[in-house]
């Protein structure tokens, strides 16, 4: 079972940060008898080990605790590459809970046990990650499919986990600035506990969704609830998995192109966003066509906000730093008077940077990721700069949920190594 409360948290947090202290001791205590040569190997070690020491910790926790592992793996790319490679794991990979658990579940959201209504049902999981597990079953009908089963208490650690970040912000000067980050981190998990929710989402995006190069799973409402939702199962690999067959560069970049598009007509034209673009969510089907999953995470935008966003995307064309300015004021950004009276200053030193920074990859009409090693971790910098500003109040909510799902598929596209037409 998910520990529901503080001191269960406390407990868990409190002997996870104990173990990393005591592998970080070892380890300096070994670097200071070892040639210089081998420190860094050592160092790399060392993060290894505190890194699996840390997800060991997440999975005991899962909720909010794995969704902000997956938020620095996928949206961030702050923490060394030993983090980032076992921090993966956190979008499919979590170790199970027990069968007893699901089947309760099972039996007390959809009125009765797993083998009274499927036809099969596989009590292994073959997915988990930090809301639920998926087990694959199938239909009276036959139809294949995948029982995704949120964990119980999750609902109610979400809050818990939240209270105490909360607390913990309250000291930093910038801390108003923090909560708004976690206001909408917030939002967006109370909304994926919510399954109902998500097959709403499934279901708009599957009657939105005009691609024949991209399919989304059908849902049966009939096997879903609150805590249970069931969808088709799509035959294929996740992106990582598929990557590993050292697929042709060609079809690499049809994958990456399919997805952008994707991205690009849904906000575009509908103004809705499937925010989550982990690889976790994303799949190669033995077709060749690209599978959707996860809709947990959907946000429908504010048209003002979609706008400024398309602005953005056109700077390099408009070249009106005054009116770009101008723009962040009327969509939402709330600069402050001393702010704009130095617009200037203000531009060239906070907001300039960044819009270079996405102007880089659509400049010449098409970009080619992975060849500058530092182009992601420029980005989230730069943009971080723009989000905890002094000088930018009530920063919208909607424009940060762009950015990082922008953000999101062009680290997915760099390691892909990818090539995308703007």
């Amino acid at each position: 079972m998910v520990p529901k409360s503080k001191l269960a948290r406390n407990k868990i947090i409190g002997q996870t940060a104990a173990r990393v202290g005591y592998t970080k001791a070892k380890s300096m205590a070994k670097k200071s008898f070892l040639p210089r040569d081998q420190r860094q190997r050592e160092q790399e070690k060392a993060n290894h080990e505190i890194a699996q020491i840390i997800f060991d910790g997440l999975c005991k926790l899962r909720g909010t605790a794995l969704k902000i592992a997956q938020l620095f793996c996928g949206e961030t790319q702050i923490l060394p590459d030993a983090y980032m490679k076992v921090f993966e794991q956190s979008h499919y990979k979590v170790p199970p809970l027990n069968q007893a658990v699901i089947r309760k579940v099972i039996r007390q959201e959809l009125g009765e046990y797993p083998e009274n209504i499927f036809s099969e049902f596989e009590s292994n999981a073959f997915a988990a990650a930090s809301l639920g597990q998926v087990h694959r079953a199938k239909l009276t009908n036959g139809k294949k499919v995948a029982v995704k089963i949120q964990y119980p208490g999750i609902d109610t650690s979400v809050v818990s986990d939240f209270s105490l970040a909360r607390k913990a912000l309250a000291p930093l000067p910038n801390a108003a600035l923090l909560e708004r980050t976690f206001s909408e981190l917030e939002e967006r998990l109370m909304q994926e506990i919510d399954y109902k929710n998500e097959l709403q989402n499934t279901l708009a995006f599957r009657s939105l969704n005009k691609n024949l190069d991209i399919q989304i799973p059908e849902c049966f409402p009939q096997y879903c609830s609150t805590f249970v939702i069931t969808t088709e199962l799509l035959d294929g690999m996740h992106i990582d998995e598929w990557l590993e067959t050292n697929p042709k560069q060609e079809h690499v970049d049809f994958v990456a192109q399919t997805l952008f598009d994707f991205f690009k007509f849904t906000v575009f034209k509908h103004n809705m966003c499937h925010a989550d673009p982990n690889f976790g969510n994303f799949m190669v089907l033995s077709g060749g066509k690209i599978g959707i999953i996860d809709f947990g995470a959907v946000k429908k935008l504010k048209s003002e906000d979609v706008q400024l966003y398309n602005l953005l995307w056109n700077y390099h064309k408009q070249q009106d730093k005054n009116l770009l300015l101008l723009e962040y004021k009327n969509r939402g950004a709330h600069i402050s008077e001393d702010g704009y009276r130095s617009n200037k200053e203000f531009f060239a030193r906070i907001i300039e940077p960044y819009c270079e920074w996405i102007g880089h990859a659509f400049k010449n009409g098409s970009y080619k990721f992975g060849t500058d090693s530092d182009y992601i971790k420029r980005g989230y910098k730069l943009f971080s700069g723009v989000l905890f500003n002094s000088q930018i109040q009530n920063f919208s909510t909607d424009f940060t949920l762009l950015h990082r799902t922008l953000h999101g598929l062009f680290v997915a596209f760099t390691r892909m190594n990818a090539t995308v037409v703007f």
